[in-house]
């Protein structure tokens, strides 16, 4: 019983704060779509870099990579790509969750956490 009225009062918390709640979420929408992160694998063989609105931005290889003739060396780049995007979509989505949180404040919103999952 004390758990439901912890969460009206959160709720009539939202219902009051809802302009400025929707004011602060514009607000992290257009900062997370001016930020990236950028993962690396194969101690910089690969490099992609992801926005705040979960799109990859930029790939690059080193030139050595892209030299690689034989199967073996394509698997293996492939291998890091695959690699350094997921974690920059790990990086990514941690930087959102901080970003939702910090915009939220101090309101209690029950299942924040899970909002964007976490990959790591």
């Amino acid at each position: 019983m004390f758990e439901q009225m912890k969460m009206m009062k959160e709720l009539g918390k939202l219902w009051a704060n809802r302009d400025e709640l929707k004011a602060r979420a514009e607000k992290v929408k257009n900062e997370l779509g001016r930020r990236t992160v950028t993962a690396e694998a194969g101690a910089g063989v690969v490099k992609v870099t992801v926005s705040g609105h979960l799109e990859v931005t930029d790939i690059t290889f080193e030139p050595a990579a892209l030299t690689a003739a034989n199967d073996a060396d394509r698997q293996m780049l492939q291998d890091l790509t695959r690699q350094a995007v997921n974690q920059a979509m790990a990086m990514a989505k941690q930087m959102i969750q901080s970003e939702i949180k910090l915009a939220v404040g101090d309101i209690d919103i029950p299942g924040l956490d899970n909002l964007i999952p976490d990959m790591t």
